[in-house]
């Protein structure tokens, strides 16, 4: 049983579909997988530095493959030569983990986490909710 992190990134990624963005569901991580999503960000678009970025998602892969990932882009961005203006690559990394914080790498800028955790007020309710449903049967 998950925090809902996947489905709540394939919601986003559903959300953006009809906009000006591509989206992309990375189910594998191959060494072609960075010159494919630049070849889904340039797909009929006149000029490579004027395309919108694609957000991607990848679904608990591990961090070193990502990070070859995210290497092998910038890598395939200066090969082409592509100066953008705007984000080539948006990634959405979904990834289960016991400490999101102690596992959350890079400038707080470029990178989120969120985290599941229950408040004060939501353990009291599910205590009570316990109580109730042992006292019924």
């Amino acid at each position: 049983a998950g925090s809902g992190a996947t489905t709540l990134c394939r919601h986003v990624l559903w959300a953006f579909r009809k906009s000006n963005v591509r989206c992309c569901l990375v189910q594998r991580i191959t060494d072609y997988t960075a010159k494919q999503l630049l070849d889904l960000r340039h797909y009929g678009e006149d000029s490579e530095n004027e395309c919108f970025p694609v957000l991607l998602l990848i679904d608990n892969k591990n961090e070193e493959l990502v990070q070859n990932l995210i290497a092998d882009i910038q890598r395939q961005i200066k090969n082409r030569g592509i100066i953008a203006e705007k984000p080539v690559c948006i990634i959405l990394q979904s990834k289960r983990t016991q400490d999101a914080k102690k596992h959350h790498h890079g400038n707080p800028t470029d990178s989120e986490y969120l985290e599941q955790c229950v408040s004060d007020k939501e353990m009291k309710w599910l205590e009570k909710k316990q109580k109730e449903l042992e006292e019924t049967g």
